[in-house]
């Protein structure tokens, strides 16, 4: 089960640093960090990397909607991209399953 939302980020600037990371965080707590300097988050510049910030914040509100969504969305469809499997995949990967 994931942190409940809602969660927001801020840009965290550590004394004596030129550089800030965004901390992800819920109403107590740091969730997760996105620092520019982690090789994970290299090369993130000109505002991807409070794009992405943006993004995670907005993760459990999204996993709410698509659930109520998928109640309305028809089982069937005459496209190869059915729209119910791909909601039912996007819920069980943020689900961890």
């Amino acid at each position: 089960m994931h942190t409940p939302g809602p969660w927001f980020y801020k840009l965290h600037i550590p004394d004596g640093s030129a550089d800030g990371v965004y901390q992800i965080l819920d109403k107590n707590d740091v969730i997760a960090i996105l620092d520019p300097n982690d090789t994970l988050a290299y090369g993130e510049r000109n505002g991807e990397l409070e794009a992405n910030a943006q993004l995670i914040t907005a993760a459990p509100e999204l996993l709410e909607a698509l659930k109520t969504a998928i109640h309305y969305i028809p089982q069937q469809g005459d496209s190869d991209l059915d729209a119910y499997e791909i909601a039912l995949a996007a819920i069980a990967k943020a689900e961890g399953r």
